[in-house]
C-alpha cells in the first residue's frame, strides 16, 4: 500500500514539473539586441580570437589561448 501511495506521488509530481522544464522564447528586441548578446569563439570575448597551441622555433610549447585582435 505504501509503495502504491509513493509511486502516485511520484508520478504526480513529475507531471507536475514537466511543464516547468520548457524553453521560454528571446524576446525580439530589434537591431539593439545585437549590443546586448556578444558571440564568442572557444570561450574569448569581444576583441579577441583563438590561437591553438604551437611549438617556438627553440621547441617550447605554448598551449592555446586568446590574442587580441
Amino acid at each position: 500500500m505504501k509503495t502504491t501511495i509513493f509511486a502516485l506521488a511520484a508520478i504526480v509530481g513529475s507531471a507536475l514539473l514537466i511543464p516547468a522544464a520548457e524553453a521560454v522564447p528571446v524576446p525580439n528586441a530589434g537591431p539593439s539586441s545585437a549590443q546586448i548578446v556578444q558571440p564568442v569563439a572557444e570561450g574569448c570575448g569581444y576583441g579577441f580570437h583563438w590561437v591553438d597551441g604551437y611549438r617556438r622555433g627553440d621547441g617550447a610549447w605554448i598551449p592555446g589561448h586568446c590574442a587580441r585582435n
